[in-house]
């Protein structure tokens, strides 16, 4: 049986690596790429050069750092994965976006390959930021008040450099 698979994001790592890989593989049935409108040309161009089943499917640029999907995006995209009985995703969008995809393909009880960092939202430089990847984090693993082992490194200033165990 043919694995069918969502991609979400084909910038230049997934399709050095991802992209490489599902191209040389026998047993990748469909791969539906999820990326930006702006970027269809570019996609058309660099699938049309493999021998993969492929279908687009493009978001406006103006989500790009939204923190949650529409609910217009989240019926298009489980009417695909419904479509294709796609079990398998693919997260290599840019890193502010890995989240929101995460929380959609965990919502959908897909197993999932991230690129990293699993999640680094606007502003991480501030404490602000530092606060979002702890939700983030929270948010993946679901350990509100757990006592999983999780470290997590904030790059901020000086002050906030710290590791938190879980």
């Amino acid at each position: 049986m043919k694995i069918n698979t969502i991609l979400f994001g084909l910038g230049p790592h997934a399709k050095r690596i991802y992209l490489k890989y599902v191209s040389q593989q026998q047993n990748f049935g469909k791969l539906v790429v999820v990326d930006l409108k702006n970027r269809e040309n570019e996609l058309r161009d660099i699938l049309e050069h493999t021998r993969i089943d492929y279908e687009l499917i493009l978001f406006d640029a103006r989500c790009r750092n939204s923190e949650r999907l529409t609910r217009e995006q989240r019926q298009i995209l489980s009417s695909v994965i419904n479509a294709y009985n796609i079990e398998k995703a693919i997260i290599s969008t840019e890193p502010r976006s890995h989240l929101v995809y995460l929380n959609y393909c965990l919502d959908m009880g897909l197993d999932i390959i991230c690129d990293k960092p699993i999640t680094s939202p606007l502003y991480t430089h501030s404490e602000y930021g530092a606060n979002k990847i702890e939700e983030g984090k929270c948010q993946i693993i679901g350990c509100k008040s757990s006592k999983l082992n999780f470290c997590l490194y904030f790059k901020a200033h000086p002050e906030l450099m710290r590791s938190k165990m879980y």
